[in-house]
């Protein structure tokens, strides 16, 4: 799945694969589904919060990456010191305002098409 979304005052490409889970795993040493599973059972607001927008930034430059590099760019360029320059040209919270967005997205990527055999 591909989308553009507005980040801040610039217009960027996300896109989500099979790929996507593995190649934030690889990233960032941590299970995506594992990670907005512990994400769901946090009480605290505060604490969720901070945590999914980590979870974000990180799944958001992943799908950056997958939706404006070839394949063989993002396994010599997919690396932390990457992630942090491009996070550095972003606004201050605004991978924050569009979460909902780049999750939707991400999850929309899950979504099958296969009909349930006992409809």
């Amino acid at each position: 799945m591909y989308e553009k979304i507005l980040i801040g005052e610039k217009e960027m490409e996300f896109k989500a694969s099979a790929a996507t889970p593995i190649l934030y795993k690889k990233l960032f040493k941590d299970d995506l589904f594992l990670r907005f599973n512990s994400i769901s059972q946090i009480e605290s607001k505060v604490e969720k919060s901070a945590e999914m927008t980590e979870v974000v930034s990180g799944l958001g430059y992943v799908m950056n990456c997958e939706a404006t590099m070839t394949a063989d760019e993002l396994f010599s360029k997919l690396n932390t010191e990457q992630f942090y320059k491009w996070l550095l040209e972003i606004e201050p919270n605004a991978l924050a305002e569009k979460s909902v967005e780049i999750i939707q997205l991400y999850k929309g990527n899950q979504k099958t098409e296969n009909k349930s055999k006992n409809a």
